[in-house]
């Protein structure tokens, strides 16, 4: 059903009236005939006329213009050029434009034009110069929604996290756990680590009624992650015990933070019926955590098979319970290649855990279909260090560009940020 907000068009739709061949003959026979009748009277009115003729002229001229750019004629126009009509029907497109988006809705009528519906993304995003935002399609009509204002990229030092919310730009943000675990992909220098970098920041901010969220990092390059865990773990603790950099370590890693999600749920959801509907946040002594992992793919390769076997094993446990007590899984992974043996790669069961994916940089079309799965989406080229494309399960229902949050490009601007979050955490 079309809302009565809508604008309807159709091939057979109007145009305005002055536009209209039947009252431009009319205006143009009638001012015709009072100039000549003026002329040969030599009246002193004709001055006069030619002035209301010209202010005609001009007020026909802006009609005709603001038409030309009017979303009426586009979308006519889109309509006879696509053939969507015959001498008896016509496709009915109505749209809708509110303060923020553009609404394109293509309503069915049970006619030839409803299985052609949903196969304009790219001509409606060609009509409005504008990326498509989403596509909601059901039984009576499928809408194309697009943002009328580019979403803006933010800085990291004027973010806050609010209400356990990360924010990946003005108009993109999720909240903690909802949903639970991100997949990040890109090849080298697509921005992973600029990405993981901000999120670190907002994790650290991130608390339940227990106190501030706990980091993990695994990272077999001992590289960047490395370094910031390093740091988080020292001034927390006073020792490094949350980084996990070969196979053995990593084993290590997992199986405690395995053992600490089995302990929640030990003590925190009991047999009783007080348990019913609980998740983490509404336990007093919850504190959530994160495990970030680094080239998992990696990791699997050059671990031994009962080493692989176990990270895979605990992997998989944290995948499927982490989210009702509060621990979320970042992985990063260069290609997010399917694998049909968790042991040697992500599995497609693996990766459908996954409610955030995220893919930085330019990806082949093989990798986005292997992260996103088949979309008809049209990818834009990249070119700014930290975009990509990201998908929100509830909130996408196909990737989105984004950019990340601006960060320092001095380090030491980052590293003194990082220690103030550091000191959020621990307050």
């Amino acid at each position: 059903m079309m809302n009565s907000n809508y604008k309807i068009i159709t091939a057979f739709s109007k145009s305005p009236i002055l536009l209209r061949k039947r009252i431009l003959l009319f205006i143009t026979l009638v001012l015709t005939l009072v100039l000549i009748f003026q002329y040969f009277l030599n009246t002193e009115y004709i001055f006069l006329t030619v002035f209301f003729a010209t202010v005609t002229i001009l007020c026909v001229g802006f009609v005709f213009y603001r038409y030309k750019v009017s979303l009426n004629y586009k979308i006519r126009k889109f309509i006879v050029h696509n053939n969507l009509y015959n001498d008896d029907i016509s496709a009915e497109i109505g749209y809708l434009v509110t303060d923020e988006q553009i609404l394109i809705r293509f309503k069915k009528n049970a006619d030839i034009f409803t299985n052609k519906s949903s196969q304009f993304a790219n001509h409606f995003q060609a009509l409005l110069d504008l990326p498509l935002q989403d596509i909601v399609n059901n039984n009576t009509y499928c809408e194309y929604i697009f943002d009328r204002f580019p979403d803006n990229r933010l800085d990291f030092s004027s973010r806050e996290v609010l209400n356990n919310t990360i924010k990946f730009t003005e108009k993109i943000s999720m909240e903690f756990s909802r949903p639970c675990h991100t997949l990040i992909c890109g090849s080298t220098s697509s921005g992973k680590t600029y990405l993981v970098s901000m999120l670190i920041l907002d994790y650290l901010r991130i608390k339940g009624k227990g106190g501030g969220c706990d980091i993990y990092v695994c990272d077999p390059k001992s590289a960047d992650l490395a370094i910031i865990c390093r740091r988080i773990d020292l001034k927390k603790y006073g020792k490094v015990q949350n980084l996990a950099v070969s196979d053995n370590e990593i084993a290590r890693l997992l199986r405690e933070v395995n053992d600490e999600m089995e302990r929640r749920y030990s003590e925190w959801f009991t047999e009783d019926e007080h348990s019913f509907g609980k998740t983490w946040t509404d336990i007093d002594n919850a504190k959530p955590l994160v495990v970030i992992i680094d080239e998992f793919s990696a990791v699997l390769s050059v671990a031994n098979p009962k080493v692989a076997k176990e990270i895979t094993g605990y992997f998989n446990n944290l995948l499927l319970k982490g989210r009702m007590v509060g621990i979320e899984i970042v992985l990063i992974m260069q290609r997010p290649d399917i694998s049909s043996n968790s042991n040697n790669g992500l599995t497609g069961q693996q990766r459908d855990q996954f409610g955030v994916r995220i893919g930085m940089g330019n990806l082949s079309s093989y990798a986005r279909t292997m992260l996103y799965g088949h979309t008809d989406n049209e990818f834009q080229t990249v070119k700014e260090i930290g975009a990509g494309y990201i998908m929100i399960d509830g909130q996408h229902t196909k990737p989105t560009y984004f950019e990340a949050p601006l960060l320092p490009q001095n380090s030491m601007d980052y590293l003194n940020v990082l220690d103030k979050a550091i000191l959020e955490n621990m307050s």
